[in-house]
């Protein structure tokens, strides 16, 4: 079972992150509808060190939420504040995300 995924310092982009996402929020979705039959193990996603936009970080946050995700690296993407308000806005209904980090980008204290 994959429980961890380390797509650091990979030029991963907004097209990659949005693969990445789409798989996350299928699975997701579908694990919760039948847990026993199509079980999602994934839980720790690492992007750190990728020049993501902040469209790229919304599908993204929007996909942790439907697949559960408990841990998620973003350090050293330059991550705006309105990257992180739109990460903000898809995951204000998040119960199961339980660390995020967002160490070394570009945010004030806005």
């Amino acid at each position: 079972r994959l429980e961890y995924i380390d797509l650091g310092d990979n030029e991963v982009t907004d097209a990659g992150v949005q693969m990445v996402a789409t798989v996350m929020a299928a699975k997701g979705k579908r694990a919760s509808q039948n847990p026993q039959l199509y079980p999602f193990a994934l839980k720790h996603v690492v992007l750190a060190t990728n020049p993501i936009s902040a469209e790229g970080f919304g599908l993204f946050a929007a996909a942790v939420t439907i697949s559960k995700m408990t841990h998620v690296s973003l350090s050293c993407c330059q991550i705006t504040d309105d990257g992180c308000r739109v990460m903000a806005q898809h995951l204000g209904n998040n119960r199961s995300l339980k660390v995020i980090d967002l160490s070394s980008n570009l945010l004030t204290a806005d």
